[in-house]
């Protein structure tokens, strides 16, 4: 991977988008930086023609789930999610 310059993008214009495409049996992956979710999405499909998304998180959502999941390996019980615990 080369090195380039930093972009300055907030947290929130930061997605992972990962899609698929059912006709053609494949999947794409990409980061997007947008403005905002909708137009992430939309240069998502635009690029991955008849892909469609199925996850979107931003960059801030991503950390606040790694967030819940380390509270959760603590012990913790975050509001937003349910933990279940299969480690016996």
């Amino acid at each position: 991977m080369s090195s380039s310059p930093r972009i300055r993008v907030r947290d929130n214009q930061v997605f992972l988008i990962m899609g698929v495409n059912e006709e053609s049996e494949d999947a794409q992956c990409a980061i997007v930086m947008a403005c905002d979710q909708e137009a992430a999405k939309r240069a998502f499909m635009r690029t991955y023609e008849g892909t469609i998304p199925m996850t979107w998180p931003s960059l801030s959502d991503i950390k606040l789930s790694v967030e819940m999941m380390e509270s959760a390996r603590s012990g913790g019980f975050p509001d937003e999610a349910m933990v279940i615990n299969e480690m016996g």
